[in-house]
């Protein structure tokens, strides 16, 4: 099992090296940044250019922290820690430094939208690609910047902004939903990984789950439900 370990470890490293860092990873005056390549061949493919939105991001990043994480378990001599820490670390710093600071029932909030060149005033970020932008949790867990009260501002925008009445959740970060981005009846497992932070938020997300039977056939929701239950 060890050796098997180490061959997705070492899969994973090549993916790191030869992929996700050459191609998106870009070093800057502000810090390391996630931006789509400049190829015209990865452009034809996927249309994309500019900074990479936050909920693939956390997709890249979380990628090289848990290799990161897996190198440091081996005590294997990797030298690239430290490294993807940063740049971890760096993508939080970018995310929240970006984030709008808003007011609602007396807490402070964030807005914020689906890639930093967009306006989240008049585009925020809906519920689909949230539910990824807020693991930068991982960041925090892994003490790579994020502080408490950044963490508890995202909190209360899904308590205080997003949460719309008994078991119904706005289908945008600022309270607001619309035909594409519907309200839910529950949060998922993202969300709820967070409540570990949070009591009330923690019963809020759970009763939701509960009530709308979310846990039937969402087993990462109900896996993330019981664990933060004792926390």
């Amino acid at each position: 099992y060890l050796d098997r370990a180490k061959t997705y470890v070492r899969e994973c490293q090549r993916s790191a090296e030869t992929i996700i860092v050459p191609w998106f990873v870009r070093s800057t005056k502000d810090g390391y940044r996630l931006y789509h390549p400049d190829s015209p061949a990865y452009f034809k493919c996927c249309g994309d250019s500019g900074p990479v939105p936050w909920n693939q991001q956390q997709e890249l990043i979380g990628a090289l922290l848990r290799l990161a994480q897996c190198h440091r378990l081996l005590n294997d001599g990797n030298t690239n820690i430290a490294y993807y820490e940063k740049i971890m670390a760096d993508s939080a710093d970018w995310f929240f430094s970006t984030a709008l600071p808003v007011s609602s029932r007396g807490k402070v909030c964030y807005d914020w939208s689906y890639v930093v060149t967009l306006d989240p005033a008049t585009q925020p970020e809906d519920m689909n690609h949230a539910d990824y932008d807020v693991l930068v949790l991982r960041a925090f867990q892994a003490n790579l910047g994020p502080t408490r009260q950044q963490m508890q501002r995202l909190i209360n925008t899904a308590r205080f902004v997003m949460y719309l009445g008994t078991n119904r959740f706005a289908g945008q970060v600022n309270g607001t939903s619309n035909q594409r981005r519907y309200e839910r009846k529950c949060l998922i497992f993202e969300w709820i990984e967070m409540s570990v932070l949070d009591k009330e938020f923690y019963n809020m997300t759970a009763s939701a789950v509960l009530t709308s039977h979310e846990y039937f056939d969402n087993l990462p929701v109900e896996a993330a439900v019981l664990a933060a239950k004792h926390y």
